[in-house]
């Protein structure tokens, strides 16, 4: 009886609450150094999960296309994500990857981490947790909508800002 009230339950608050959206993006991008010796090209692989479930995923810039160190001059920020947050917590992984030249070797992660979405009364609650060691945050960064991320991978050496933004 018990399991059937929390199903009506939350039937009744996921029709009346209203949808939140919000957006994540890449604000800047910069590579200090590089894991190939014949340079890097890197990109962003997103995923994005409801209760633990993969929903989507995308890569920024698209296939077969990736940041490197001369074309980084010309960077704008970019739009990683965009999505309605509901009654359901939304986690994203953003992973930052090594593109190898040579199609048979595999692609590098270089850092990944994870932005869960948590919807409260009041807002959503947004947490940042980092899913390697080689990434970290900006300590000294109190924002919980912006983050300066850095990776560090053998010897390459990245920097880039994340920042949310609630959708009018």
């Amino acid at each position: 009886m018990q399991s059937y009230q929390k199903i009506i339950f939350a039937f009744f608050i996921s029709t009346f609450l209203s949808a939140e959206t919000w957006s994540l993006w890449l604000n800047h991008l910069e590579i200090k150094s590089n894991t190939d010796f014949y340079g890097d090209e890197v990109y962003f692989f997103v995923l994005e999960k409801e209760n633990d479930h993969p929903q989507a995923y995308t890569t920024l810039p698209i296939f077969p296309f990736s940041y490197t160190q001369e074309n980084l001059p010309s960077f704008e920020p970019a739009l990683l994500w965009q999505g309605n947050i509901t009654s359901a917590e939304k986690s994203i992984v953003v992973s930052l990857v090594e593109r190898e030249v040579l199609p048979w070797i595999a692609d590098e992660i270089l850092g990944n981490m994870e932005m869960t979405l948590d919807p409260q009364e009041n807002g959503v609650a947004i947490t940042w947790e980092s899913l390697t060691d080689s990434l970290s945050f900006d300590k000294k960064q109190e924002s919980p909508l912006s983050q300066a991320v850095f990776v560090e991978y053998m010897k390459g050496s990245y920097i880039f800002n994340l920042e949310w933004k609630k959708v009018q």
